[in-house]
């Protein structure tokens, strides 16, 4: 994983405190929704990830992500998802193309079998990309 915070750190101009927390927020998100089996197989093919998602720590938190989870649903993922990528730094006009770089990466890893598995339950990050 730290191939692709390195990445995000150049191509973006984000700090590298805020790409781990973003990179760590968004596995954490898609762990908290995607099959377990499925979201192991997805770890064991991206080393470094458990360390990343471990100093993010869990959830988006802060007021979108709080209101996220009152709308529950699409709508509250969609919120989370953009909170957690703001408060990692990252500028709105910046949120798709990170939600790209981070998903190429991970197919280019994965496969994108597994990917669209792993991300069935967890469209909105997709959309992000637009």
């Amino acid at each position: 994983m730290q191939e692709f915070i390195q990445m995000a750190v150049e191509q973006l101009g984000m700090k590298e405190s805020g790409a781990k927390k973003a990179t760590g927020g968004l596995l954490n998100m898609i762990k908290d929704n995607a099959p377990k089996g499925d979201f192991q197989e997805l770890l064991g093919k991206l080393p470094g990830a458990q360390e990343v998602m471990k100093d993010a720590g869990g959830g988006s938190g802060g007021m979108l992500g709080s209101l996220g989870g009152m709308l529950g649903g699409k709508a509250g993922s969609a919120l989370s998802i953009a909170s957690l990528l703001e408060q990692s730094g990252l500028s709105t006009d910046k949120l798709g193309k990170f939600a790209s770089m981070f998903l190429g990466f991970v197919e280019g890893k994965a496969g994108k079998g597994l990917l669209d598995k792993v991300l069935a339950n967890v469209p909105e990050i997709k959309k992000l990309i637009g």
